[in-house]
């Protein structure tokens, strides 16, 4: 896999971005972040043509016009967070020497229809995956044969 990257400043920097992925890359990622979840309609106006797959770091981005993502659960983040501030509260330990957490579950979220308008099928194991790990019907990462390049469309550094 080859990355191309394209690297934005603000909203208004998205179209272009997309639009010189175009022709170079099979898929875009397109991390969590607020300026670029804000544009998912914009890159959508440029990818959905191009037949691009967007595969997103966050769900909403999925459903805003991205075909898939491997999500974080805001809600179970939020749980282990407040149990880890409990935990400093309550004096059990103190932050300072209490170990990194990372969330030990995510959800498999596939936007069908925005696959299908791209000419993704999704096959019907990733379906199942998706519902079952979403209790819902959404889906989960899928390309076209090949992947050459995979762009990546990040917020200003």
């Amino acid at each position: 896999v080859q990355v191309e990257e394209a690297t934005v400043t603000n909203v208004n920097d998205i179209q272009q971005a997309a639009q010189s992925l175009v022709g170079k890359v099979d898929a875009v990622y397109m991390p969590t972040d607020n300026v670029l979840a804000s544009a998912m309609p914009t890159l959508a106006q440029v990818t959905e043509p191009a037949k691009l797959a967007v595969v997103c770091g966050e769900g909403g981005m999925v459903m805003a016009g991205g075909v898939a993502t491997l999500a974080i659960d805001y809600y179970q983040l939020g749980e282990q967070t407040g149990e880890m501030a409990g935990d400093i509260l309550s004096g059990k330990t103190k932050p300072q020497t209490m170990p990194i957490q990372l969330q030990k579950s995510f959800k498999v979220i596939i936007n069908k229809e925005n696959a299908e308008k791209i000419g993704i099928k999704i096959p019907e194991d990733l379906l199942k995956a998706a519902e079952s790990s979403n209790k819902q019907a959404r889906v989960s990462p899928c390309f076209r044969g090949e992947t050459r390049f995979y762009g990546y469309i990040t917020g200003g550094r």
